[in-house]
């Protein structure tokens, strides 16, 4: 679910065809849509609102959380994100590797090493 959001949320704050701009704000609304959004889309030079700072930290944690284990048993590995990585899980004395190409090939082989 989180790999939906940072698709959604954070890649689709980027403008697709104009590198380093970014939208305003994401509309949730049924029936709205981002350039005709609050603001619209930014400028290269010209646009800083206080949400592109917001968005800039935001493409920081698309490392974040990839993996949950069980805190207190530790027998359960979750992966959160589709996201190619390794997990060294020392408790259980497994490295694991993900290689994933989504959104674009569905499906996540995790490969132990």
């Amino acid at each position: 679910l989180l790999s939906i959001f940072n698709l959604n949320g954070i890649l689709g704050i980027q403008h697709p065809d104009v590198p380093g701009v970014s939208l305003y704000m994401n509309p949730l609304g049924a029936g709205s849509s981002r350039p005709s959004a609050a603001h619209g889309w930014g400028t290269p030079f010209d646009s800083f609102w206080c949400c592109y700072g917001t968005g800039v930290e935001s493409w920081s944690k698309l490392g974040d959380s990839i993996y949950f284990r069980d805190f207190d048993v530790g027998k359960n590995l979750w992966v959160n994100q589709f996201v190619p990585s390794t997990v060294t899980w020392n408790q259980a004395g497994l490295v694991i590797m993900q290689e994933t190409n989504f959104p674009v090939v569905t499906g996540n082989p995790l490969i132990p090493e």
